[in-house]
């Protein structure tokens, strides 16, 4: 009988931007094509990304927000409709199944490859080439909304006593407002 491997093997990856603290990326962000390469996901509501963009961003900070990551998403979109209503002049309509695409988009002058998934590709997380130019071009334009996360947060809970407990556990505006 063989004895049960042990061993496990596993890379991380560190990325760092500008002066920043290296941030370590979990697997969940890095997606491969079907050739093999690697891509960052730009997920927004990771802390991960927004640390990696913004150094001192607050806790729970969220890129959801940023017009130049929706501008960015937005021109993807529009360079897949582009394609697709090209591709649709050229052959009559086949059902197949959707494969994965990837696309260039033009970011502060460098041309970047932009995965997108075969399924929900509108919606999908912006997925850029682990390169260091694409990165840093990408990373970089984002890098000028960072301003914005600060004053974009939640307001602070203020405790006004207005909608406090009755006698029956119910939570309901008091009379005596």
């Amino acid at each position: 009988m063989a004895a049960a491997c042990r061993v496990q093997i596993k890379h991380r990856l560190e990325l760092q931007f500008g002066n920043g603290k290296p941030v370590q990326i979990p697997d969940d962000l890095l997606v491969e094509d079907l050739e093999g390469k690697t891509y960052l996901k730009l997920r927004p509501t990771s802390q991960h990304i927004a640390k990696l963009i913004c150094n001192d961003c607050p806790k729970n900070a969220s890129l959801s927000s940023f017009p130049r990551l929706l501008e960015l998403k937005q021109k993807r979109n529009d360079k897949l409709v582009s394609l697709k209503t090209s591709e649709s002049d050229e052959q009559p309509p086949k059902k197949k199944k959707l494969a994965e695409q990837v696309l260039e988009v033009e970011v502060d002058g460098c041309a970047c490859q932009i995965l997108v998934p075969g399924k929900r590709s509108a919606q999908s997380d912006l997925a850029v080439a682990l390169d260091a130019g694409q990165l840093n071009a990408v990373l970089g334009y984002l890098e000028q909304d960072c301003d914005q996360l600060k004053h974009t947060m939640k307001r602070k809970y203020e405790a006004s006593g207005r909608y406090r407990k009755n006698d029956q556990g119910q939570g309901e505006p008091s009379e005596e407002d």
